[in-house]
């Protein structure tokens, strides 16, 4: 039996002259299956999936908004942890914790 995987979702939203990036933990057992997910949460993004996917990168919200496929790669729930506390945190580094659990959420504060 084959266990799941961890996937990050990046993806941009352009709203008139303002864009928002956002970050999602994605589980799944296949990047195949993690894309197919990704699509229908980025589809079902704004008003309960009225979005047209106009390439294999944009989904259009009928001209109020559009929603762009950044990146999906395989990164560990601490890696994920890491990366949204750095990112949040002024003037503190965290590190996820080496081990062999592909789930573990363990992250130190770099000194």
């Amino acid at each position: 039996m084959k266990t799941n995987k961890f996937y990050k979702l990046d993806f941009t939203e352009h709203n008139g002259e303002q864009s928002y990036s956002y970050a999602y933990l994605i589980s799944a057992k296949t990047i195949k299956a993690a894309m197919k997910i990704a699509r229908d949460f980025i589809k079902n993004w704004y008003e309960d999936g009225d979005g047209k996917w106009e390439d294999e990168d944009t989904c259009d919200y009928g001209g109020i908004l559009q929603v762009v496929f950044d990146s999906l790669e395989e990164i560990t729930p601490a890696q994920f942890a890491a990366e949204l506390l750095n990112h949040y945190s002024i003037d503190i580094e965290f590190e996820p914790i080496a081990d062999k659990s592909k789930t573990d959420f363990s992250i130190k504060i770099k000194t």
